[in-house]
């Protein structure tokens, strides 16, 4: 029998299908059973894996969850993680997976939906004629220029992050007719080579700000380096009558500061898709439900992607797509594995092939990365990685886990 694997809060059923399909003890728990932190962190201690869609596992008197040092991995349906304790999970050696790219397509969908609604009144007059109770055609002909929109064709696009998300919504923007200006300040060479040559890659915020007509936000929200990243002096900077659309995340923008210039007419319409009080009953302020990867086949992407994440961690020790910890892939066919979970340090290499060595274990393929502090050593051997040697490795100062597999 392969992991066991509780699966929760709403995750797709096709990763309960393709986990037991490959043999693995899958578990869900029901979408409508409300489970209390104390309850998961006891339910915890039987699983090996954890996969979920929204529960907030950050540990506070509040909310008085503990993740038991024997599960081995979470998989997060969806791209932030900021309710998951990622950096003090991965001290335990608990490798901490997302989907980013999963639901790019349905939030890039409506935020191009909402560009257009947005620019053209449409809420407004929706609202305003479904208000209406006689003599409507009347009515809609004699008024309907109170609801007067402009078109997106030929104004300018800025897009701030240029991730799957941002890189789509340039994309289809370009391909409606708008001139696009795009801001990442940690857009990897390999991500902007896959930027359509027509998007103005602009080195600093300001010059985006300032020629804008329209900017949509697509960072990801770190919240001890990115919080309120469009505040005050942001939007001092952007043209008068922006229209402003979140689907990142609500803490990128600051609310007191868009309240302000949203009254003295600098941002002209605000849409997100993450309500808060504060812009509750603000007139111009367009607030979504949190849709943005609310679709069936954004959820279904979700589902897939953590299920050949776990498959592949499980199985031969591979790691994609972790928060937490690098990634690391072995083409080697050797049929046993053995895979490290460090702290990063000098040295620490060198110690475990010893270790091997002395054994007279030969290693056919290695590899270690390192990431903020955190290392990942996965090797492949065509002999037997006995319980000797595992042990022997599992002391290295340094090592958090160790684990072997044979897929």
């Amino acid at each position: 029998m392969r992991e066991r694997i509780l699966v929760m809060d709403g995750v797709h059923q096709k990763l309960v299908e393709l986990l037991a399909k490959e043999d693995y003890f899958v578990q869900r728990l029901s979408k409508d059973k409300h489970v209390t932190p104390e309850e998961l962190s006891e339910l915890l201690f039987g699983f090996d894996a954890l996969a979920v869609r929204s529960y907030d596992l950050r540990n506070s008197e509040k909310n008085p969850i503990v993740i038991p040092g024997n599960l081995l991995a979470i998989g997060r349906a969806g791209a932030g993680v900021d309710k998951i304790p990622h950096a003090a999970l991965g001290q335990q050696g608990i490798v901490v997976f997302n989907t980013p790219g999963s639901n790019a397509n349905s939030v890039k969908e409506l935020v191009i939906g909402n560009l257009i609604a947005a620019s053209r009144n449409l809420y407004d007059a929706v609202n305003w004629a479904n208000s209406l109770g006689a003599d409507v055609a009347k009515t809609v002909e004699k008024e309907k220029k109170k609801f007067k929109g402009s078109e997106i064709h030929g104004k300018t696009l800025g897009v701030i992050g240029l991730g799957h998300i941002g890189r789509m919504v340039a994309h289809d923007a370009l391909n409606l007719g708008m001139q696009v200006v795009g801001y990442d300040p940690f857009l990897t060479g390999e991500a902007r080579g896959k930027l359509a040559e027509r998007v103005e890659d602009v080195g600093l915020l300001e010059p985006l700000l300032e020629k804008s007509d329209y900017i949509t936000l697509h960072s990801a929200y770190v919240p001890d380096k990115n919080k309120h990243m469009v505040g005050d002096y942001q939007m001092s900077a952007m043209k008068r009558g922006v229209i402003l659309l979140n689907f990142a995340r609500g803490e990128l923008v600051d609310n007191a500061a868009l309240l302000k210039h949203m009254s003295n007419g600098k941002v002209a319409r605000y849409v997100t898709d993450f309500p808060s009080d504060e812009l509750v009953g603000v007139p111009n302020v367009i607030r979504v439900p949190h849709l943005g990867a609310s679709t069936d086949e954004a959820e279904e992407n979700c589902a897939i992607m953590i299920a050949k994440q776990f498959d592949a961690y499980f199985k031969r020790g591979e790691i994609k797509n972790s928060v937490n910890y690098p990634r690391a892939q072995l083409d080697s066919q050797a049929g046993h594995r053995l895979a490290l979970l460090t702290k990063d340090g000098p040295g620490l290499v060198n110690k475990i092939t010893g270790a091997f060595s002395e054994r007279g274990i030969n290693i056919s393929d290695q590899v270690y990365h390192s990431r903020d502090g955190a290392g990942y050593f996965l090797c492949a051997s065509e002999s037997p990685i006995s319980p000797e040697i595992l042990a022997e490795v599992g002391k290295i100062g340094g090592v958090i886990r160790s684990r072997t597999m044979r897929g």
